[in-house]
């Protein structure tokens, strides 16, 4: 098959998953009974309106309950943000994307503490709190309030996500890019949430609700909500939960990202060769394929760092490399997530934009590793309580918005996160797209030999989203 034929492919699936647990001492209470009368405004399960069927079969997707949310497919967004309404919050769709940005870099510094390869998503990370954050009432709020810096709150918020969600959406065009979120929310089926905490999250996030048998059947709900990501990262992500569930847990909410893309400009594999990649010690090394092209990229480049935009298909997305200079400084600066945020934040706002005072369109010839990593599953509860947020998981958070009898409390917030690049690609008709800045190039192709340890971030450009961040510290695995 020739290069023109075939895809130049990142895929990337990232999931989450929200344990709440419910402690109790002695015998439940009767809100936790299975034969306690259903109560109005509260949900046995489900969402108010259905009638729970039978547990589906081991090893079959559920089906999605009447009323509820679905994983949503290519390019779908809940009929209530359609039309022109999305232009009128436009502002607050951009500054909702400079807040998860700001949040995602300050979680990176906090995972980059430990060593190795890395890879997360802010947005399915920050779309996931928001989950939380809506059931949320009194200090357990101003926790998040605190943490997260959200421009608006309660639905307002819900909504605005919501509105995020649609305009991520438009970047599908079922070939060159697949970019699609997914929620769900798993209730035990003796316990019961507030009816209109699902509501909200099925009419704003398209959150689908299953019942789920922690205590009894907790085999078969694992198998469940695992058999859901599958389906939700198109089979690149089949098992999250390995290991039991503690029969305490009541509540689940999940979110599920996946993307893939193919470059702008294609690697053509015939140019691939076998170099050397410096390990962070400064002493090993690795000998893995690294990708070749030259041609015209945005580039950006100080004292500390250079960074190269590689776009996904018609410019939609892309990838930024962020390669540290030969120094411990600038190891310490970009590789620990000690980046300056507002060098961060000004090279995230724009693509090749002389406004931005950051990238240059030219001539780059790029060498950097094929890779493939997967990172988790991984508990992310010190991070987040680095992060303000310490309080959730400790009994007497109050999570009464979601179940008003109280009592719930985070166990643990899992990630789990795969990334493949390679060099198989289409290439593009046009070059990177964006305004050239008037600064001008002409002492030959610039150099970027991504053969060190290096950080990467994946955004959405209308939006400037931070759709993933992640570091490669060893290319080979190790």
């Amino acid at each position: 098959m020739s290069v023109s034929a075939k895809r130049s492919i990142f895929v990337a699936a990232a999931f989450f998953a929200f344990v709440f647990v419910l402690r109790v001492s002695g015998a439940a209470p009767a809100f936790a009974q299975a034969v306690s009368p259903p109560v109005e405004g509260r949900v046995p399960g489900i969402v108010a309106g259905t009638v729970p069927g039978p547990a589906p079969a081991p090893g079959t997707a559920p089906e999605t309950p009447a009323g509820s949310g679905t994983v949503p497919a290519q390019g779908t967004i809940p009929a209530v943000f359609e039309s022109g309404e999305y232009q009128r919050v436009r502002e607050e769709v951009l500054s909702l994307g400079g807040v998860n940005r700001a949040f995602g870099l300050e979680l990176y510094g906090e995972i980059a503490k430990e060593p190795g390869n890395l890879f997360f998503s802010p947005l399915s990370v920050s779309e996931a709190l928001v989950m939380a954050y809506a059931g949320a009432l009194g200090d357990t709020a101003v926790a998040f309030e605190s943490a997260l810096d959200y421009p608006l709150e309660g639905e307002s918020l819900l909504a605005l996500f919501g509105h995020l969600k649609l305009a991520l959406s438009r970047v599908n065009d079922g070939e060159k890019v697949v970019l699609k979120t997914g929620n769900s929310l798993w209730v035990d089926e003796d316990f019961q949430v507030s009816a209109d905490y699902a509501s909200s999250l099925d009419k704003f996030l398209d959150g689908a609700v299953f019942p789920a048998d922690f205590q009894n059947g907790e085999p078969i709900a694992r198998g469940l909500m695992n058999d859901w990501v599958g389906e939700a990262t198109e089979g690149k992500m089949t098992e999250l939960f390995s290991s039991p569930l503690d029969p305490a847990t009541r509540v689940i909410l999940a979110n599920a990202a996946y993307f893939k893309g193919a470059w702008a400009a294609a690697f053509d594999p015939a140019l691939t060769s076998e170099r050397p990649f410096h390990l962070g010690d400064g002493k090993s090394q690795v000998t893995v394929p690294f990708m070749e092209r030259l041609g015209r990229y945005g580039f950006f480049a100080n004292e500390d760092v250079s960074v190269l935009e590689l776009p996904y298909g018609d410019g939609e997305v892309s990838m930024f490399v962020f390669l540290p200079a030969k120094t411990d400084k600038a190891k310490d600066l970009i590789l620990a997530g000690n980046l300056d945020p507002d060098l961060f934040a000004t090279l995230m706002m724009g693509r090749v934009k002389s406004e931005t005072g950051g990238f240059v369109e030219t001539e780059v010839r790029v060498a950097i590793p094929k890779f493939a990593l997967t990172w988790g599953t991984e508990s992310l509860k010190e991070a987040l309580g680095a992060l303000g947020l310490s309080s959730i998981f400790v009994p007497g958070a109050d999570f009464e918005g979601i179940a008003p009898e109280g009592g719930l409390f985070f166990s643990d917030f899992v990630h789990k996160a795969n990334v493949e690049v390679t060099e198989e690609g289409t290439v593009a008709a046009a070059a990177t797209g964006g305004v050239v800045q008037t600064t001008s190039i002409s002492l030959g192709p610039r150099e970027f030999v991504a053969d060190r340890p290096f950080f990467f971030a994946i955004r959405e450009n209308a939006t400037k989203s931070l759709l993933f961040l992640g570091r490669l510290s060893d290319p080979s695995g190790g």
